[in-house]
């Protein structure tokens, strides 16, 4: 027996006083997105010591939450219309290394991976905010690590998805109505079960159970 949920609609909010209101927005006026694969090499000295190659790496992991931007800027380009400005962005992550030499013995180690990307946006104001972020990738492919005199290097190929967006605090004027006074509705369904316990309500319903054909069959 189904329970009736039905909630009924509630009608038009009688408040009809309005006023102007102002809010403040991040308004976004343009972006770009680009992706870039780039091997990248690293001085892993220290802490692995050279010397005592071969050596390979282990694995190459980014480190999780380490994306971060380092810089922006944005250059005005003179006499565009619409006006436009070259905008600059240095973001990085930080990867961590697990190198062995040939005793293998195990080290671990972190060094930043930084990207730089320029971009051309619409920019009408040159003090907007330049709103930058990244998505790092370590691809598992490493080059076989080599030495110097002083260093031992680690060489390994990145991926990024850079995106750039410029953006400024804008203010949208938006009429203001008030609280309505809403009615107040009941959700609470009765209990089911009162009703299904009262045999004057909810007959017990014949089965039409078979004959048995043996006193022992269950």
């Amino acid at each position: 027996m189904a329970v009736d949920n039905y909630i009924p609609p509630v009608g038009p909010c009688t408040e009809v006083r309005h006023e102007r209101a102002c809010i403040k927005v991040q308004k976004v006026y343009d972006g770009r997105r680009t992706r870039i694969c780039e091997i990248r090499q690293f001085d892993a000295t220290p802490p692995v010591p050279v010397g005592v190659g071969p050596y390979i790496v282990a694995s190459c992991e980014i480190v999780p939450n380490s994306d971060r931007v380092i810089s922006t800027s944005i250059v005005p380009i003179p006499g565009t219309m619409p006006p436009l400005a070259e905008v600059t962005a240095t973001v990085a992550c930080d990867a961590e290394f697990r190198v062995i030499d040939a005793s293998g013995i195990e080290y671990t180690f972190t060094r930043e991976v930084a990207f730089t990307v320029t971009v051309i946006l619409y920019t009408p104001d040159p003090f907007m905010l330049v709103q930058a972020e990244i998505q790092c990738f370590c691809l598992d492919a490493c080059l076989e690590p080599f030495e110097t005199d002083t260093d031992v290097v680690v060489s390994c190929y990145f991926g990024a998805f850079i995106q750039i967006k410029v953006h400024a605090e804008a203010e949208l004027c938006i009429k203001e109505y008030g609280e309505c006074q809403w009615p107040e509705i009941t959700t609470q369904s009765p209990n089911p079960c009162i009703e299904f316990l009262d045999p004057e309500v909810t007959p017990f319903p014949p089965f039409n159970l078979p004959q048995l054909q043996f006193p022992t069959d269950a």
